[in-house]
């Protein structure tokens, strides 16, 4: 393993637990961190594994600098990191969660997932809004390239009639 990668790896795990400390600094108990999009909350020692740093602008695409910003970063919850990292749900930036239309009208799943509330406004900071407003632009170009792709079968299959 190179230098380079233990420094990257070990900057990742650094910048996770800025994450959980930021969440730490709103709740009583220590180490209780929470999700601020599903308010699921966890003993950060005990069970912190079911949360994820997720990146708001992609890894990929950022500077070394954006990579390990705190602001370019939400600790939540694997299953609703796996939705913000694939683009199907985004933030506004009055704190609505936004869907994808795959899945906008699937209630029970929006409930089952506890995404039916409001984000936790104290981390809708200046500089988080600036990375989500990117996210929401990917988010917008994915959604019109899966709508693309939707309206491109369709016609296809009434050419087919």
């Amino acid at each position: 393993v190179s230098t380079e990668v233990e420094k990257s790896r070990k900057d990742q795990s650094k910048w996770r637990n800025q994450l959980a400390e930021e969440m730490m600094n709103f709740t009583k108990n220590s180490n209780e961190i929470f999700c601020p999009l599903t308010k699921v909350t966890v003993d950060f020692e005990k069970a912190g594994t079911l949360f994820r740093a997720s990146h708001i602008k992609a890894y990929k695409d950022c500077t070394l600098e954006e990579a390990y910003d705190i602001n370019n970063g939400i600790l939540m919850v694997a299953n609703a990191d796996a939705l913000f990292d694939k683009h199907l749900i985004t933030i506004d930036d009055e704190g609505n969660i936004i869907f994808s239309y795959l899945i906008d009208q699937d209630f029970k799943l929006k409930c089952d997932l506890l995404l039916t509330g409001k984000v936790f406004k104290y981390i809708l900071t200046p500089k988080r809004k600036e990375y989500l407003k990117s996210h929401r632009q990917v988010f917008e170009a994915k959604e019109l390239e899966r709508k693309r792709g939707v309206v491109e079968e369709d016609s296809s299959e009434e050419n087919l009639l």
